[in-house]
């Protein structure tokens, strides 16, 4: 079974001397769900498992922790000039990109990309990634105009982050009450994500250059996952930011928890862990009805 988690500050530095990229692509998944922020000047940041210890912790003579006192493991966040700060809390500027070792199962599911003795490009599971063109927009609408969900239909939980337009510092972090649906055209999958005016993503900048309005639709392209598997750390990591966080932190001291209690930690085992497995093509579900269909007529037959 896999365990999705975010990079240790410790992971961090190892991989650094690796050749890694701290500074990753924002998928529009992501900027769309708000981790971008709402202000342009607020850098874009992805958030870590930080293991940064503050004192005022005490220990008996053989270095048993007997009270927490201020140090933690908690959510930190690294911004887009590779610099590792505090996650604050009602600051929900943050990307996740998730990290897991690698398990018998996720083994058994990647495609290798590419391979030399320190490392794997790998793609594994599928989730919604960029904004489609504006002419591939067009003929999306027009063919699902009297589209028909089927009863197994996929559905993303995204988190999306709300603001109060009377009061732009107060932050609300919010689950969408009606999961995304996926759409299966033409062989592709998608969503459709709809803008409201209380999106903290208006006026963020997508990848294909466009700023994000309110009240607008948008389609999005669920496409395989790209990761990098780092042999040494035995660590496979998401080359992109794929959505927004939600756990942030204000002040040390007046949290006491570890990162696996955070509602990140949660997210990403209870939901990332299931969206990111891919659905069955409807025609290739299809024809195992058909299949089914027949079996079950020649066993009455005989």
């Amino acid at each position: 079974m896999s365990e999705f988690t975010l990079l240790s500050e410790k992971d961090l530095n190892e991989l650094t001397k690796l050749g890694f990229n701290r500074r990753p692509k924002f998928t529009d998944y992501a900027i769309l769900t708000g981790c971008q922020g709402f202000k342009g000047d607020e850098p874009a940041k992805w958030l870590l498992s930080s293991e940064i210890k503050t004192n005022e912790a005490i220990v008996n003579e053989n270095g048993l922790i007997l009270e927490l006192g201020s140090s933690h493991i908690y959510p930190a966040a690294v911004d887009d000039k590779g610099k590792i700060t505090f996650a604050e809390e009602n600051k929900p500027f943050y990307g996740i990109r998730p990290v897991t070792p690698m398990t018998e199962d996720i083994a058994q599911n990647i495609k290798i990309i590419k391979e030399n003795k320190d490392i794997i490009k790998l793609e594994y599971g599928e989730f919604p990634q960029n904004v489609v063109s504006e002419e591939k927009k067009k003929n999306l609408d027009k063919k699902t105009e009297e589209y028909d969900f089927s009863k197994n239909v996929k559905r993303y939980k995204p988190v999306i982050t709300y603001y109060n337009p009377a009061n732009p510092n107060n932050f609300k972090i919010d689950r969408i009450k009606m999961p995304y649906k996926e759409y299966v055209l033409d062989d592709k999958k998608f969503v459709l994500m709809v803008t409201s005016r209380d999106f903290l993503s208006v006026n963020s900048i997508l990848n294909d250059k466009t700023k994000v309005l309110k009240d607008q639709e948008y389609w999005i392209e669920v496409k395989s996952v790209k990761w990098t598997y780092y042999k040494k750390l035995d660590l496979m990591i998401s080359d992109k930011v794929l959505f927004t966080g939600e756990m942030t932190l204000n002040k040390i001291k007046d949290y006491m928890y570890f990162y696996e209690d955070t509602d990140v930690y949660k997210y990403l085992n209870e939901i990332f862990a299931k969206d990111i497995i891919p659905s069955t093509p409807e025609k290739n579900l299809e024809k195992s009805l058909v299949k089914l269909s027949k079996l079950t007529e020649q066993r009455h037959m005989r």
